[in-house]
């Protein structure tokens, strides 16, 4: 009786989940959201959300849209990875990501970043570095040791 393989995780969860955290957790403020955080469920599930206030000044959640559930893996991992001590049974919020945050929220990206490229414009930036690095090493004089 064959053995049925352990399910891989998805590629771009195990992605999102790497990097630096993005710290310190600040709260939302009239006119403008708070930081994204990972916010548990009570039931074992982990999604990414952020405070906001609403029309009554009272703080809400506003959760990131993840119909493939890849930012949910990608909170489940980081809360299974890196905050698997006992001390973090009880706590319901834990920070993300950098990756994950501009993932599950664009806008928080920092306005002098430019926008991430797509596979084609990274493959014709890596096509022009390695005819550049061949035409540096064409041009570079043979040394003949006697």
């Amino acid at each position: 009786m064959p053995v049925p393989e352990k399910p891989q995780p998805e590629r771009r969860a195990v992605l999102l989940s790497k990097g630096k955290l993005l710290l310190p957790l600040q709260e939302a403020a009239p006119g403008r959201a708070g930081t994204p955080r990972i916010i548990a469920n009570g039931l074992g599930r982990y999604f990414v959300g952020r405070p906001v206030l609403n029309a009554e000044q009272r703080v809400i959640f506003e959760y990131a849209r993840d119909p493939e559930r890849t930012l949910e893996t990608a909170a489940t991992r980081i809360r299974w990875e890196r905050y698997n001590k006992p001390t973090y049974d009880y706590t319901r919020v834990f920070p993300v990501t950098r990756r994950l945050a501009y993932a599950a929220f664009p806008e928080t990206r920092p306005k002098n970043q430019p926008p991430p490229l797509d596979s084609e414009q990274r493959l014709y930036l890596q096509q022009l570095e390695h005819l550049e690095a061949a035409a540096r090493q064409r041009d570079l004089p043979i040394r003949y040791e006697i």
